[in-house]
């Protein structure tokens, strides 16, 4: 019995050993064989200290794949800390050479001797200074061309957003899907919105192969690896063009301190500018004067604009027609309040054409109060305002921010409130984008359009990956209704109050809008200044809106003369 007992146990005991060893002899095969790559690839990264030159982020395109973002290359100096022997003596050699060259770049020299990390020490530097320093091969220090991703010339800085830092769970993150450990990460905008896309998975880097006592490996010297093409980045194409984009930029400049512009391609429904103030400087994220907020998405008091909706609403329903005649006073009661007709004048008999093109407070609120603040409220919707424009593709990756805002019925139990709205103010909410939509259904004769941003993605070279189709929507107005709209508005561009905004020989169909903002600087009440409109009235190029929060003493309808007539000239 014992001797059975005895020749169990070494059978057992074998039978482990036979385990123990099969166990190790899979790790080792896992780990030499099926993961010996990876490791291969830890072992040299462990004795590589690199630099990075370009991340190989995508670039963000304008509809004829010009690059938005005003990307180039410059030389920097880039030193390898742990192959420089005496630093003062680097220093020295290439204060040298500055003097000689005439180079005006600062080095900036912050590295400790030894270090483990390559840093660049001087950048932005001329190219016979490049030269010259490839040429006296001084240990520990290469010239390389890096990529900078926003130039002086970027174009829609707050549509286009900007790149930052990560936080330790999103690098952690990065890691584990094999992406480059790279800063330069879309925090808003396009770089936000379509990270996935424009981020590359493998760098461009300049790099040196040390041995296990931090020694430079001769043979190998500096190695410059480039990203596969498997491992590339997709370029974001937009619908905007950069040429009107730069001209209406120039303009704002000129003329807006704090506003902002939208040009909308009214068939299709294809931004083709959008430009906020005061500007947002992407490569200088610090700098006190920038402004984040893009206020072509805000929410803003539309004023007179909305008298629009009011006459769409009066005229679709039969109630009223151009010709007929109101009485302006110069004010309305109700009940007790006296509402002012604009600027306070009194037009006497006025038709509803005129008062279109005056802008006339008292007939509006007439009209509105008949209609009932129902019929107000539907045919805003139908402009699609008080809901987000379905900005394509945008609105399916992260919602619009700002989506205006219409009230109820209920929210107008009084007439004073319904008068209040009607002139576009109390409660009621537009964004300078949901302006150049409604706009754009009436220079589309009634069908509403869903404005469109993103064309496409793109390869590096420059093969299509995904395509997003303009989408038309259903008819929202009837064709008599618009076109009786389109001869109001032409109107307040010929003798009302949106005179600056015509230029010949085109006809300008357009609306004028002064809203208050309860701000006071002062005594004085600031106030928000809009021009919406399309030239030329009968085959819109493009619709325009301008809003000026601040400007700098010209009106938002000069405003729009100076962005539509440069159009008109290409």
């Amino acid at each position: 019995m014992k001797k059975f007992i005895r020749r169990k146990r070494i059978i057992v005991f074998f039978l482990l050993l036979i385990f123990c060893f099969s166990f190790l002899v899979l790790k080792l095969f896992k780990i030499q064989i099926i993961e010996g790559g990876r490791y291969a690839v830890q072992a040299v990264k462990q004795r590589s200290h690199e630099y990075v030159l370009d991340t190989g982020r995508g670039d963000i395109l304008d509809r004829d794949g010009a690059s938005l973002t005003d990307s180039y290359r410059k030389y920097v100096v880039v030193a390898f800390p742990a192959l420089i022997e005496n630093i003062e003596n680097t220093l020295e050699a290439l204060q040298i050479i500055f003097k000689e060259t005439n180079e005006t770049a600062e080095i900036e020299f912050n590295i400790n001797q030894g270090g483990e990390k390559a840093v660049s020490i001087a950048s932005g530097i001329k190219a016979n200074t490049a030269n010259y320093i490839r040429d006296r091969n001084i240990p520990g220090v290469v010239v390389a061309q890096e990529k900078v991703r926003y130039g002086s010339d970027s174009l829609a800085s707050h549509l286009v957003g900007y790149v930052g830092n990560i936080s330790r769970e999103e690098l952690s993150e990065r890691i584990t899907k094999g992406y480059s450990l790279t800063d330069e990460v879309g925090i808003s905008g396009i770089e936000k919105l379509f990270e996935e896309e424009l981020r590359s998975r493998q760098p461009e880097t300049v790099s040196v192969i040390l041995d296990a006592y931090n020694r430079f490996i001769s043979g190998l010297g500096y190695r410059y690896r480039q990203p596969e093409n498997n491992m590339s980045s997709l370029n974001v194409k937009l619908t905007l063009d950069s040429a009107i984009q730069k001209r209406v930029e120039e303009i704002m400049d000129k003329n807006i301190k704090k506003g902002a512009v939208v040009v909308m391609e009214p068939e299709g429904g294809d931004i083709l500018a959008m430009s906020s103030r005061p500007q947002l400087d992407q490569s200088n994220l610090n700098y006190e004067g920038n402004d984040f907020v893009n206020r072509c998405l805000q929410n803003y008091h539309p004023g007179s604009v909305f008298k629009v909706v009011v006459a769409a609403a009066a005229l679709e329903q039969g109630d009223y027609n151009l010709k007929d005649y109101f009485i302006c006073g110069g004010y309305i009661a109700i009940g007790t309040e006296k509402k002012q007709c604009f600027q306070g004048l009194s037009h006497g008999e006025i038709t509803f054409r005129e008062a279109m093109a005056y802008s006339c407070n008292t007939t509006f609120i007439d009209v509105g109060l008949s209609l009932g603040g129902q019929a107000v409220i539907d045919y805003a919707q139908k402009f699609g305002l008080g809901e987000k424009t379905g900005l394509y593709p945008l609105h399916l990756r992260e919602r619009e921010a700002n989506t205006g805002y219409l009230p109820s019925v209920e929210e107008m139990p009084y007439q004073g409130h319904l008068a209040n709205n009607v002139l576009g103010q109390d409660k009621v909410l537009v964004t300078p984008l949901q302006v150049a939509q409604m706009f754009s259904i009436i220079s589309n004769n009634g069908r509403l359009v869903e404005p469109r941003l993103v064309m496409e993605l793109a390869n590096n070279q420059g093969l299509t990956v995904k395509r997003y189709a303009s989408s038309m929507g259903q008819q929202v107005l009837h064709p008599t209704t618009v076109n009786q709209l389109k001869y109001m508005l032409m109107a307040v561009t010929q003798y009302g109050t949106g005179e600056e905004a015509a230029f010949d020989p085109w006809i300008t169909a357009g609306k004028t809008g002064t809203a208050q903002t309860g701000i006071k600087v002062g005594e004085e009440e600031k106030s928000l200044s809009w021009f919406a409109g399309f030239t030329p009235i009968d085959n819109p190029a493009a619709v325009v809106v301008v809003l000026i929060e601040e400007g700098k003493g010209e009106s938002a309808s000069f405003v729009y003369n100076k962005i539509m007539s440069s159009i008109m000239e290409r």
